[in-house]
């Protein structure tokens, strides 16, 4: 894991938290909450449902610029794959994350009777912490306050569908 955050748009990479199915591997800082291991849980619990699209959901577009490779054979116009690992936003990757940080968030709210810091889960979003996957902050903003006035609102209904499901997934 630690490879990967020498790549110049990683650099904080070791520092992270992060899941490879079937494991977590916990960041360099060591700093892992009851909160980080669900967003993490949700991640596994994903990956075991789809299975191998996973990865690639989560690394679209990026993950298309590998196709750079067939210029190898002579033809140069696949180096434009190459543009792929421009931070395009990435509608797939954000689906998953959002999915993880809404169960995060309502584990919070059952623990503490808040929503935490969602305006920090915002920045996740839009800023380079997850290579700018999804840049416009209103739709995240809509979508995070959608899921605190139902979690308010029909506390079981969010749960089953955002903790029971993930649960549920795990069990053989």
């Amino acid at each position: 894991m630690r490879a990967l955050s020498k790549l110049p748009f990683l650099p904080r990479f070791s520092k992270q938290t992060t899941t490879i199915y079937p494991k977590i591997y916990i960041g360099d800082d060591n700093k892992i909450t009851a909160d980080t291991l669900l967003h993490e849980y949700v991640h596994l619990a994903d990956w075991k449902k789809i299975g191998l699209l996973f990865p690639i959901l989560y690394l679209m577009p990026q993950i298309f610029a590998l196709l750079a490779v067939a210029a190898i054979g002579g033809n140069l116009w696949w180096l434009l794959c190459l543009l792929f690992l421009l931070p395009i936003p990435s509608p797939t990757r954000a689906y998953l994350e959002w999915r993880a940080y809404r169960a995060e968030m309502i584990f919070e709210y059952v623990r503490t009777g808040q929503f935490g810091d969602i305006e920090h889960r915002i920045e996740q979003f839009i800023s380079a912490n997850y290579y700018f996957m999804f840049p416009f902050k209103k739709y995240i903003k809509s979508k995070f306050t959608e899921a605190a006035n139902c979690a308010r609102v029909e506390l079981t209904g969010c749960l089953s569908e955002a903790l029971a499901e993930a649960i549920s997934s795990l069990n053989p």
